[in-house]
């Protein structure tokens, strides 16, 4: 009977351990994948203010950070005819 409530036991403790692993591996993803934008910094802009070039990238909502491409970004920057002739005079 000592021999079936530890086998019982052993069972449950495993259990436990694979229940606890993959609400783990379920967890963690979600948590990282929704990692949010905290802080947007701007260098070398003297024509338009941070918040005008915020909203040009799309970017006031601050979204996810790995959903983020810095190609789109460009590709919205370069939209703007200012940015777009700041950005060529420099090249």
């Amino acid at each position: 009977m000592a021999k079936k409530k530890r086998k019982v036991k052993k069972i449950f403790k495993i259990l436990f351990i694979i229940l606890t692993l993959i609400f783990m591996l379920y967890i963690f993803p979600c948590y990282i994948l929704d990692i949010r934008i905290k802080n947007i910094y701007i260098k070398n802009n003297n024509i338009l203010t941070d918040k005008q070039i915020i909203e040009i990238a799309n970017l006031k909502d601050y979204p996810n950070y790995y959903k983020t491409n810095t190609f789109k970004i460009k590709k919205e920057l370069m939209k703007n005819p200012v940015l777009k002739e700041l950005l060529n005079e420099q090249l």
